[in-house]
Parts: C-alpha cells; structure tokens; sequence
C-alpha cells in the first residue's frame, strides 16, 4: 500500500513538473539570444538588489522592457 502511494506521489509530481516549461518569448529571436538577455538581466537584477522577491520581479521587468513574455 505504502510503495503504490509513494509511486502516485510521484507521479503527480512529474506530471505537474512537466507540463510547467514556460519560458520567456519574443518572436524573431533565436534560444541563444534569449539566453543572453537573460543573462544580462539577471546579472542587472544581481548587483541591483538584495532581496531575492525582488531580484525576481526586477529580472522579469528588465525581460519584458526588452520586449519578451512569459509563456
């Protein structure tokens, strides 16, 4: 009984986890530029702010100024 319910736990998990892949999208740009963007937002988002909520919200606003949304 235990391993039938450990074994739907995770399967729950993985099936919430998997369908969850939204990411960020701008039309006309490629992976590799996206990833660049981002890189540079974090690293605004790292030297800008201490707290991480708001590190979060201060990445997201750089990505969306340079005209990417999350989907």
């Amino acid at each position: 009984m235990k391993t039938i319910l450990k074994i739907s736990i995770a399967s729950a998990l993985l099936l919430a986890f998997s369908g969850c892949a939204a990411s960020w999208h701008k039309q006309g740009v490629d992976e590799f530029q996206t990833e660049n963007d981002l890189a540079e937002c974090t690293y605004e988002a790292n030297t800008k702010v201490v707290d991480t909520s708001y590190r979060n919200s201060t990445e997201r606003a750089c990505m969306m100024k340079k005209g990417y949304r999350w989907y």
